[in-house]
């Protein structure tokens, strides 16, 4: 037996004890009074009577003493040997109850309504009884049972040869069917206890299981968290250093550039001067993504003329058309509005999805920048900010994962176009931070959209300060 049937056997064997302390109350006032009428029924006398009813009335007491050691003992006994003790507990119940026949037999006044009393009580005690009986004990038990129908036959070939043998015969196959039908029962009931038993243990140690992993993932998660950390303070503090030595650099070829007086000179100041302005933006798009990832960016609250600063930006013009690209702006419904805002990082956003939008768009393409209210009360007004071109675009593929960091379209686009792939991460971190959304739509060959949405407080409803976006 498996610690699993071993524990669901003494579960069932206490279920049922306590079972029969119910019965018991019931029982144990009737049983005895009925055997005892039997035996003043047959002998006619107080003292018959009264000798009949104790046998029972002694038994059950006995039993009900015994039920009272193994409840109380339940997770110490020996389950082998108490539950051989059950069976013939059981057995002697089964015997007791037909001992109204036996006395019958041996009694002048025998009467076959005593029979009747005999069978109605066996059956009714062998369905009541279900113990949780193993099948070698279950044959113990009725093995006992039978010996109350095997004394009358033999007593009759002494003291009444009228017996009727059919009726013996039909009693005692009722007796065996039951206990045979009951041992079934209880087998399939256990087997089908321990069957759920073990699908509980399986549930149980499967959500066990899926627990270790869920506390084993955050664990990872947090470590993960904690190595971006130090990365991103890292690559802030490297970008920083670097920064610093390259604007000595920058200074200087601006000298050789412009100060000096031999051409080749000027010219080798020029390539250094273009090399080290393309490597300081790296290191600011660098710089600004490891603040984001380290939670160390700050927004400031400024008063912010919105149509002055789309004129600010139309700086544009002038490098788009270096390349051959014709750039215009609309922000018409912006005139005289007046927010509270970081303009440097919103200045930000648009240089770089302006760049952007100039260097994929080829010789003789257009890009266009466009600026209006979406919704506005006396408090607040959102502004949608579209910057449109009619460059190389990009499939659906691509939009998908567009704003994630060090992302391009393709290996083409970075041979190409250059870049670290930061630019539009910023973008929407960026954005994200001034609690707004950002999106890009496009076709490969006909262009791109990118759009965003901020929330600007009116600046008539605050002063200006700065804030912790972290």
């Amino acid at each position: 037996m498996t610690t699993d049937e071993d524990a669901i056997l003494r579960r069932y064997l206490l279920s049922w004890i306590e079972f029969q302390d119910r019965l018991f109350l019931l029982r144990f006032p009737y049983y005895p009074l009925l055997i005892g009428y039997v035996g003043w029924d047959a002998w006619g006398n107080l003292s018959a009577a009264l000798a009949s009813g104790l046998v029972p009335a002694i038994i059950e007491l006995a039993a009900r003493e015994w039920r009272k050691t193994i409840k109380r003992e339940i997770e110490t006994i020996d389950l082998e040997v108490h539950l051989r003790e059950l069976a013939i507990y059981v057995g002697v119940i089964y015997l007791m109850l037909l001992l109204p026949l036996i006395a019958a037999l041996f009694a002048p006044g025998f009467k076959q309504t005593f029979l009747v009393a005999c069978l109605a009580a066996t059956q009714i005690a062998t369905m009541c009884a279900d113990p949780p009986l193993q099948p070698k004990h279950a044959i113990l038990a009725a093995s006992i049972a039978l010996v109350g129908f095997v004394i009358p036959p033999f007593a009759a070939q002494y003291h009444w040869a009228g017996i009727d043998f059919v009726f013996f015969g039909l009693l005692v196959a009722g007796v065996v069917s039951l206990s045979v039908s009951q041992m079934n029962i209880r087998h399939d009931l256990f087997s089908n206890i321990i069957e759920n038993e073990r699908h509980v243990r399986e549930k149980q140690l499967l959500v066990h299981e899926l627990s270790k992993a869920k506390v084993e993932a955050e664990r990872e998660r947090d470590r993960a968290e904690e190595a971006n950390r130090v990365k991103s303070s890292f690559l802030a503090m490297m970008s920083h250093e670097i920064r610093t030595p390259m604007n000595a650099v920058v200074g200087f070829s601006d000298l050789l550039a412009n100060g000096s007086e031999d051409e080749k000179t000027r010219e080798y100041g020029g390539y250094i001067r273009s090399a080290s302005h393309n490597l300081l933006s790296i290191l600011d798009d660098v710089l600004d993504f490891s603040k984001m990832e380290a939670d160390r960016i700050e927004l400031e609250r400024e008063r912010l003329r919105l149509d002055d600063f789309m004129e600010s930006m139309s700086f544009w013009a002038r490098r788009a058309g270096d390349k051959q690209v014709e750039f215009d702006s609309h922000y018409e419904t912006l005139d005289g509005l007046i927010v509270l805002g970081d303009e440097g990082r919103l200045r930000q956003i648009l240089s770089n999805l302006i760049s952007n939008a100039v260097k994929f768009t080829p010789e003789g393409g257009r890009v266009s920048l466009n600026a209006f209210i979406v919704s506005s009360d006396s408090k607040k007004v959102k502004i949608r900010f579209e910057v449109a071109d009619t460059g190389i675009g990009f499939s659906d593929d691509v939009a998908r994962k567009l704003f994630r960091p060090f992302v391009q379209a393709n290996s083409a686009v970075s041979k190409n176009f250059g870049g670290t792939g930061l630019g539009l991460a910023i973008c929407s971190k960026l954005v994200s931070l001034m609690d707004g959304e950002i999106g890009a739509t496009g076709r490969e060959g006909e262009g791109a959209l990118f759009w965003f949405e901020l929330p600007f407080e009116r600046a008539e409803c605050g002063g200006a300060h700065a804030v912790d976006a972290a």
